[in-house]
């Protein structure tokens, strides 16, 4: 989906500028955030991440049938399982999703926002980039993500350093992003257009993104693509 190639570029940025500003604090950026360490996903939890994948997967089944078949949907999903979706489902059944130099993508809710944390492996440098997010949609299908962190390792980034390098890489992969400096944080928002999201020839709509405990909730709507002339 081309909404989710947007955003993977984006992030693949965000974390190589990191690394060009980190590159001088060697153990800074070797470092891994405890939160990274502690969804770590190791043989003793394994079975738990197998049954919440199988439950994540079942979940994203039923809001497609429903989405193909409905005006409105909704799913709602933990901490846990969109985890555990991601390490089993996406990152080794179904790798090729990410881009080749991510891997092992993971996160929590703190707060109200999300930590997200990606190992990236390069010839010259392996080790953890974060961000503190806070998704958000401010109307149907526009959707603005605020960025209050970036660590490398378990440096934190200026943000006044990326803000205009991520404008200018955006264009450069030809991403709609507008993005905005606040007190302590970079807004970043993109549109969603039609075609963007589509499902059996329905164009799938974002209206609401809940952050709730340890929970996520999507709300939308779904309706016939018009053939482009």
């Amino acid at each position: 989906m081309r909404w989710l190639k947007r955003i993977l570029f984006l992030l693949l940025f965000i974390v190589l500028f990191s690394l060009c500003v980190g590159g001088g604090v060697w153990w800074a950026i070797k470092a891994q955030p405890s939160f990274y360490k502690e969804l770590a996903v190791v043989e003793t939890n394994r079975e738990k991440v197998i049954l919440d994948s199988d439950k994540m997967c079942e979940k994203v089944r039923k809001l497609r049938h429903a989405a193909a078949r409905k005006t409105r949907w909704e799913i709602e999903f933990s901490q846990d399982e969109l985890n555990h979706w991601l390490a089993i489902e996406i990152s080794e059944k179904k790798a090729g999703l990410l881009p080749r130099r991510l891997k092992n993508p993971r996160g929590q809710i703190v707060d109200g926002l999300i930590q997200a944390g990606v190992f990236i492996d390069f010839p010259e440098f392996q080790g953890v980039v974060s961000l503190d997010i806070v998704p958000r949609v401010i109307r149907p299908n526009v959707i603005q993500i605020e960025l209050r962190r970036v660590r490398c390792g378990v440096l934190p980034v200026p943000l006044r350093l990326i803000a205009g390098e991520i404008e200018a890489k955006a264009k450069e992969y030809a991403i709609p992003l507008q993005i905005e400096a606040t007190s302590g944080a970079l807004l970043l928002t993109t549109e969603l257009m039609d075609g963007d999201l589509v499902y059996e020839g329905k164009n799938i709509v974002i209206e609401e993104i809940e952050i709730s405990g340890k929970n996520i909730r999507l709300l939308g709507k779904s309706s016939r693509l018009e053939q482009r002339k």
